[in-house]
């Protein structure tokens, strides 16, 4: 007897008794087809239909695997798949991993930024209500930090009196005094680099900061 197999489609010849085909014998051309078409039937029967939330192609898993970590992604494509976020700090556009999804910054110097701001004023665990002086916070603000930098690079970290090189300097607002032209606070060419001797001098001996 000649059959076609209900899997592969191919023609074989079948010697059976007609009980043998009576119990279902004869459909398949081998063992192979025969359980390559169980293993099918069975997946289809037991397997979950998931849909992707990157690409909403539905696609089936196992029970045991959906009830131990519910699948997501149908393919490493999907999974590895970024999400294109804003940063709070600087507004500008980039990409994150989905287990990373409550970034909120771009690089490490905007997390510091934004901790900055975060735990500053009254958000601090040391805020004693607001009672630092104002000339302390005139004279510890971000802009006047970066003169000073930028006056001791200038001047190498070399007190332009004496001479003396490294060791604890001080930039001093020179000519126009610090309190007094507050439009020239964060002017290059209104500073230079003084150890703590001559700015002692300066400030308490020869009093340049009263006649300017």
């Amino acid at each position: 007897m000649i059959n076609t197999c209900i899997f592969c489609k191919k023609e074989f010849k079948f010697l059976a008794y007609p009980s043998a085909i009576k119990r279902g014998r004869g459909k398949y051309c081998s063992s192979i087809c025969s359980n390559r078409d169980r293993n099918l039937k069975s997946k289809n029967l037991l397997s979950i239909n998931v849909s992707c939330e990157i690409c909403n192609k539905s696609f089936l898993v196992k029970p045991s695997r959906y009830k131990r970590c519910k699948p997501r992604f149908c393919s490493k494509i999907c999974f590895a798949k970024k999400i294109v976020k804003i940063c709070e700090i600087c507004n500008k556009k980039y990409q994150v991993q989905r287990w990373n999804i409550d970034s909120k910054q771009c690089s490490k110097v905007c997390h510091n930024k934004a901790t900055s701001i975060l735990f500053s004023g009254s958000g601090s665990h040391t805020w004693k209500g607001g009672i630092t002086p104002q000339r302390v916070i005139d004279r510890n603000t971000p802009q006047i930090r970066k003169w000073k930098r930028d006056v001791f690079k200038r001047d190498r970290f070399t007190c332009v009196l004496c001479g003396k090189h490294g060791g604890y300097l001080i930039a001093d607002h020179y000519p126009f005094p610090f309190y007094k032209y507050i439009d020239k606070r964060t002017e290059l060419s209104n500073g230079r680099t003084l150890c703590t001797n001559c700015n002692a001098i300066k400030t308490y001996k020869d009093k340049e900061w009263a006649y300017a």
